[in-house]
């Protein structure tokens, strides 16, 4: 399975989140663990790899306040 997604980070600004947030590798490991046991769970077919590519990232959007 070949799958591309922006990955959801964290608001920037707060420190907090970010410290907490996982390496993106680890992310991406994560995710396609279990992509692949949703995917067997779904066809019924064992499903190895899961290629994953990072396209960018999904902030949420901020208004900007003056």
């Amino acid at each position: 399975m070949r799958i591309s997604a922006k990955l959801p980070i964290p608001d920037l600004w707060d420190a907090e989140a970010v410290r907490g947030e996982q390496p993106v590798l680890e992310r991406a490991r994560r995710l396609q663990r279990v992509l692949a046991e949703e995917f067997t769970r779904l066809t019924g077919r064992e499903i190895r790899r899961v290629s994953f590519t990072v396209t960018g990232a999904a902030a949420s959007r901020q208004k900007r306040v003056r």
